[in-house]
């Protein structure tokens, strides 16, 4: 195993994680006595920061195993890596922000405050977008098919010069082998 498999491993979680907390965090502004959902927003935040570390430290390693691939362009690993140190930044304010209520709820013996709950669901949200963006940029990095523009079309065009020599071949998609040029 090396770093590009434990980055594939561990990248989802952030992602999960955050999306996980928003609504735990509505039920917890809905419903204010109910207890321990802000407890459980702080272990889920807490460890999505700890998988969105463990993805930026992984993905330094797993960018020079993937660089020289075909079709990988070395301008789409450093803005995900930019976008990953952003990211890495809303989470970790999340998941403290998120201890320091569960820390409250737990002192106090009564539900966080909704203020903090309503300003936690706030950086909750914010986490979501940072980590998607994030991981959008990391998709582009291998899925040539969700690039947009000019980029899709360009990245393509290896794929394309294969296929067409294979074609002319014979041992394209559709042919069976022999076939008439006609």
């Amino acid at each position: 195993m090396n770093a590009a498999h434990v980055h594939l491993l561990v990248n989802h979680l952030p992602i999960v994680g955050a999306t996980l907390a928003v609504p735990l965090l509505v039920l917890a502004a809905m419903m204010p006595r109910q207890r321990g959902l802000v407890v459980s927003v702080a272990v889920i935040l807490t460890l999505a920061a700890g998988g969105a570390g463990l993805a930026l430290v992984s993905g330094d390693a797993a960018g020079e195993i993937v660089e020289s691939l075909p079709g990988v362009r070395e301008g789409d690993i450093e803005t995900h890596e930019e976008r990953a140190e952003v990211a890495m930044v809303f989470a970790v304010v999340a998941a403290l922000a998120s201890l320091a209520a569960a820390g409250l709820e737990i002192d106090r013996g009564t539900p966080a405050p909704r203020l903090a709950v309503l300003a936690l669901l706030g950086l909750a949200l914010a986490n979501v977008g940072a980590m998607t963006w994030t991981g959008a940029s990391g998709g582009v990095i291998r899925h040539t098919e969700i690039r947009g523009g000019a980029g899709a079309a360009a990245s393509s065009a290896p794929d394309a010069a294969v296929q067409g020599d294979a074609d002319r071949q014979g041992r394209g998609r559709g042919h069976g082998g022999d076939h008439d040029d006609d």
